[in-house]
């Protein structure tokens, strides 16, 4: 069995880009996030993009700066260009938490339910 789970933790390096889709009405979140390597120096800047409902609260609370966790899969795309062929790697992102402080955050407890361990089943 072949899994393609990913889970991030960076900060936001530009402005997040909010769109929606044409016939849709889809809410599409598209940004950067810098990730650290193991040496200091060692930083990756992956694409993601975030669909939904969860797009749009973070739209409205993460900026440039904000770090951020993101959980999803990773999606190759292929395109070519003037003959040449070029691919990137981004992630589609299923969740998005915002890890900032409350003190650099605004309040967020309309958007988001807690989770509570009475809920559990077991």
């Amino acid at each position: 069995m072949n899994t393609n789970v990913v889970v991030v933790t960076g900060n936001v390096t530009r402005d997040l880009e909010l769109k929606f889709g044409a016939s849709t009405g889809l809410a599409i979140l598209k940004g950067t996030v810098a990730v650290n390597g193991i040496k200091k120096e060692d930083v990756s800047f992956i694409d993601f993009t975030l669909f939904g409902k969860t797009a749009e609260a973070i739209a409205s609370y993460a900026n440039k700066g904000s770090k951020i966790c993101i959980t999803g899969y990773l999606q190759q795309q292929r395109w070519e260009k003037d003959g040449q062929n070029h691919s990137k790697i981004s992630i589609v992102a299923n969740r998005v938490e915002l890890l900032d402080s409350k003190e650099k955050q605004s309040s967020t407890d309309d958007i988001f339910e807690p989770f509570i361990d009475d809920d559990l089943p077991f």
